[in-house]
């Protein structure tokens, strides 16, 4: 796994638990959750990743997951990285 996206995967893992119940209104707290703990990537004169997409949802019952879609933009590659957690 790249350094970066190691690095999303440890920032969502230590500053954002999953929420309890697959629901409009945790998923979508869990969505600010995850921004706000990767600003620390995204935010300052010179960010390292631009965030493409957030996904909050639950594959089957009792199993939910975390997916976000970024851009590494130290590597200036323009390809999409994607991090899941459970």
């Amino acid at each position: 796994m790249p350094p970066t996206a190691q690095r999303v995967a440890l920032l969502i893992s230590f500053e954002v638990e999953p929420a309890k119940f697959v629901t409009d209104v945790d998923n979508e707290a869990v969505r600010r959750r995850i921004i706000q703990a990767l600003s620390v990537l995204t935010d300052g004169r010179s960010p390292l990743i631009k965030i493409k997409e957030i996904a909050i949802g639950s594959d089957r019952a009792g199993q939910g997951f975390r997916r976000v879609v970024f851009q590494d933009l130290t590597k200036n590659t323009g390809i999409d990285q994607t991090v899941q957690l459970s």
